[in-house]
């Protein structure tokens, strides 16, 4: 239901233009190797084989990228490739290739999932496309997500589209600018992690990928070790296996448990643990005893600048 209600309102944003293009230096390769281990688990737990396709001559290249968008483009394609295929694999990748004088970023997920019939391939781009189509092959669109990843794509003033045949899988392909890279000495996004104590041990309880992969490029340069867990009951569990945490990032909308009742009980076990709060939305005040069980809390989408002003409160140098 939160997944539905969030996908509601982004495409709220994007018709009334509150969205915006923002690039940020990235690095590709690490990004999808990020994506690669947060999906593998997944994957394997389903009986299938992720592969990535990630060069190592874009190792140390940084672009200019919306990075969040890219990212929530190629998780929702992965996401539905994992979802619809029963057996077999799903591979993801990208590569740089030229077309009418530009260069071009080329992402691609492909998976040996049920297929798309040829007469379905425009179709499954538009919202709510599962009320409007019978067959079992409306599955793959995903309600509002395709929606959503094509008007990010078009955004960034990229293109996305599919390769498909009923029963013999999908490939889901799309385009985005790629712009000069910056050598990696240019890169300042060491700079804040200087702020922060090495050897934290830190939780992030954090459902949404796009926002733990924000977070651990962040703190990619501490020398924190980070667990990561999707729901609140897996973090009161990890919490109670790993008594010598000293941190938590706790969202606040997960699935199963939500933040304030999984901070709420780890407070019965460990009183003493800091406990961060993260929501996009506002802190009701009218909660008071719920934001009780937490030292600090910040909103999303949180900005590197802010995100170590609030750690260094409690592990600053």
């Amino acid at each position: 239901m939160m997944e539905i209600i969030n996908n509601i309102v982004d495409i709220s944003k994007i018709e009334s233009g509150i969205t915006e293009v923002t690039a940020e230096q990235t690095n590709i390769y690490t990004m999808c190797n990020d994506v690669y281990n947060f999906f593998e688990t997944e994957a394997k737990e389903k009986g299938l084989l992720l592969k990535k396709n990630n060069s190592e001559e874009f190792k140390n290249n940084i672009y200019l990228i919306d990075r969040n968008k890219t990212l929530s483009v190629l998780t929702n394609l992965i996401k539905n490739a994992i979802k619809y295929t029963d057996k077999g694999e799903v591979e993801f990748g990208y590569n740089v290739i030229t077309e009418n004088n530009q260069k071009l970023f080329k992402f691609y997920v492909k998976d040996t999932g049920i297929g798309i019939p040829e007469h379905r391939h425009e179709a499954i781009f538009q919202r709510f496309i599962q009320a409007d189509l019978a067959d079992r092959f409306a599955r793959q669109g995903a309600g509002l997500g395709l929606s959503i990843a094509k008007a990010y794509v078009e955004m960034m003033n990229g293109k996305i589209y599919l390769k498909s045949e009923e029963g013999k899988g999908s490939e889901f392909i799309f385009t985005i600018p790629c712009n000069e890279n910056i050598t990696k000495s240019e890169d300042k996004t060491n700079t804040n992690s200087k702020t922060v104590k090495p050897g934290v041990k830190v939780l992030i309880a954090e459902d949404d990928l796009n926002s733990f992969l924000v977070y651990s490029s962040y703190l990619k340069d501490t020398e924190w070790e980070i667990i990561h867990v999707n729901t609140g009951v897996e973090a009161v569990e990890t919490a109670q296996k790993n008594p010598d945490l000293d941190l938590i990032l706790m969202d606040i909308k997960m699935p199963l448990m939500d933040g304030y009742t999984a901070a709420k009980r780890i407070r019965e076990f460990m009183p003493d643990i800091i406990i961060i709060a993260q929501s996009a939305f506002a802190f009701d005040k009218e909660k008071e005893e719920q934001e009780s069980y937490f030292n600090q809390h910040i909103t999303k989408p949180v900005d590197k600048k802010t995100f170590f002003e609030t750690i260094a409160l409690f592990f600053g140098i």
